[in-house]
């Protein structure tokens, strides 16, 4: 049989090797994760980045349908005045003031 001391020091070396192999596998994993996490963050960061543009967007369409709107009443109202037609610059009269009142 073999010596105690040489079972021994076979014995220590063999659990360092265990414990070694344990560590590593836990710090790779620990440092698969931090991508991760950074990822995450990113993500995170750039959807409130897009919830904070979409309201941009929202209020400029609803603007911009205003807007339109707007000129629609005014382009009526000039079409009005150029026919010369007091019918019907009244009705554009009435119209347009109708509209500044909604606003």
């Amino acid at each position: 049989m073999k010596d105690p001391l040489t079972l021994l020091s076979l014995s220590l070396g063999i659990l360092l090797t265990v414990f070694n192999i344990v560590d590593r596998i836990v710090f790779y994993s620990k440092q698969a994760k931090v991508p991760e996490i950074t990822q995450d963050n990113r993500i995170a960061k750039l959807e409130l980045d897009v919830d904070s543009i979409n309201k941009k967007l929202d209020s400029d369409n609803k603007r911009i349908i205003e807007l339109e709107k707007s000129n629609r009443v005014m382009l009526k109202c000039m079409q009005a005045l150029l026919s010369r037609d007091e019918t019907k610059m009244d009705e554009e009269a009435a119209a347009l003031n109708r509209y500044l009142l909604e606003r």
